[in-house]
C-alpha cells in the first residue's frame, strides 16, 4: 500500500484491529488509536508545526507608520514611506530570529530588507537631502 492512497481520518483493517490514518493536510501517518479524541492528541505531539516569520506588518501598525511619514495625505508610495516601512519590518524580523536563531530562511529576508532599506536611503540622499536627513532622525538611523 502506498501512503498516497490513504486520506486523512480514513480507517483499515491491519491484523484484525481497525486503525486511523490521522495527521494535516501536508503530511499524513498511522496512528493506532479509535477515538477522534485520542487521534487530536496524537496528531499535537507528533505533528511539526512550521515557525517560519511573516514579514508583513500588521494592518493598524502599517496605516500608522504610513500616515507618520506621508508628505501628503495620499502618499503612500514615497521613499521616506518605504523606508519607515522597511525599518518597521526590519525590527519585528529582528525579534523574530532573537527567539528562533535557526531560521536562516527568514534571516536571508532581513539581509534583503536591510539591502533594500540602504538603497531606499542613497536614492533620498541623492534627491531630497533635507528629508533625508530628517528621516534618519525620526528613525534613528546611521548615515549611508
Amino acid at each position: 500500500m502506498s501512503q498516497s492512497s490513504f486520506t486523512v481520518g480514513s480507517s483499515f483493517a491491519t491484523s484484525g484491529k481497525t486503525s486511523f490514518l490521522a495527521g494535516s493536510k501536508n503530511s499524513t501517518f498511522f496512528c493506532p488509536l479509535k477515538s477522534q479524541e485520542q487521534q487530536q492528541s496524537f496528531r499535537g505531539v507528533f505533528e511539526i508545526q512550521a515557525t517560519s516569520a511573516s514579514p508583513n506588518l500588521a494592518p493598524e501598525i502599517k496605516l500608522q507608520t504610513i500616515q507618520k511619514f506621508q508628505r501628503s495625505p495620499s502618499d503612500t508610495g514615497s521613499a521616506e514611506v518605504q523606508v519607515a516601512l522597511l525599518s518597521s519590518r526590519i525590527t519585528y524580523m529582528t525579534e523574530h530570529l532573537k527567539a528562533h536563531p535557526k531560521d536562516f530562511a527568514s534571516r536571508r529576508g532581513l539581509y534583503k530588507m536591510v539591502a533594500s532599506r540602504k538603497s531606499q536611503l542613497r536614492f533620498l540622499k541623492t534627491v531630497d537631502f533635507d528629508s533625508y536627513a530628517v528621516l534618519l532622525k525620526k528613525l534613528s538611523l546611521k548615515p549611508v
